[in-house]
């Protein structure tokens, strides 16, 4: 346990940082603080932290696993939501939500500095652009909180690291994948079925809201293309003489 008293707190929680094997930055992420507050109160200008901000960092260093109450669900098809994260994601700035939109919407995947850049600058950054983008992904990380870890990759870039639950996108690609398996060994049946409940992950077109370089982001485009593949076989329901009874699909825009 991290030692409460106000004199001897920064060099306890100093010390159980690096027992931890934690730098000031992986403990300030872990605990959805700032990598400042941290710094300051290991060097004492500032005493003790709040209550609040103290049990979050007492559960890092006691490696404590996350709460199920502090799982989130990240939606991308349609207007990008955070749930259990809402009124976080809300404050995000606009470069860090497009990051963050950037990351979800290829989870598991290597995204490049250069890739970034792009899609954040058009491809004209300004000079200060390796540290806005590093201040960038330290806001998401703390946002995300503790169940979903943004990694940093290769030089200056980053991967979401999320389950299938955890993010609509690896469900509808999950579900469509095996509705196609189902289809080409003739269970026509099972992939209606699959293919209903992949179709249920849409609320709409991904990103909505979003400047144009990620709605037609590659990624985006091909998560629409396979959106549309799977709308097509269910539209053929009625030649093969079954009936379809799930909710209507979001319709997206030509």
């Amino acid at each position: 346990m991290v030692a409460l008293d106000d004199g001897q707190f920064g060099d306890s929680l100093r010390t159980q940082r690096q027992t931890a094997g934690l730098t000031q930055r992986e403990l300030a992420v872990r605990a959805g603080v700032s990598v400042r507050a941290v710094r300051y109160w290991e060097n004492g200008h500032i005493n003790t932290p709040r209550m609040a901000s103290r049990q979050l960092i007492q559960r890092v260093l006691d490696g404590a696993p996350p709460r199920a109450c502090d799982r989130v669900r990240i939606g991308v098809l349609g207007p990008l939501v955070v749930h259990g994260r809402s009124r976080e994601l809300g404050l995000l700035r606009p470069k860090a939500a497009a990051l963050f939109a950037l990351v979800a919407i290829q989870p598991n995947n290597e995204v490049s500095r250069d890739e970034i850049v792009d899609v954040l600058w058009d491809g004209r950054p300004p000079s200060s652009h390796v540290r806005l983008i590093r201040g960038h992904g330290d806001a998401v990380r703390r946002m995300l909180g503790p169940t979903v870890d943004l990694v940093s990759v290769g030089r200056g870039g980053y991967r979401l690291r999320v389950e299938r639950d955890q993010i609509d996108v690896l469900e509808f690609t999950a579900l469509a994948g095996r509705a196609a398996a189902a289809y080409s060994m003739g269970d026509v049946t099972r992939a209606f079925e699959l293919y209903a409940a992949s179709l249920a992950c849409w609320r709409g077109s991904p990103l909505v809201g979003f400047d144009r370089r990620l709605r037609d982001h590659p990624a985006t485009v091909a998560l629409t293309a396979r959106y549309r593949a799977a709308e097509s076989v269910l539209s053929s329901r009625t030649v093969v003489g079954m009936q379809y009874s799930g909710s209507t699909p979001p319709t997206l825009p030509a």
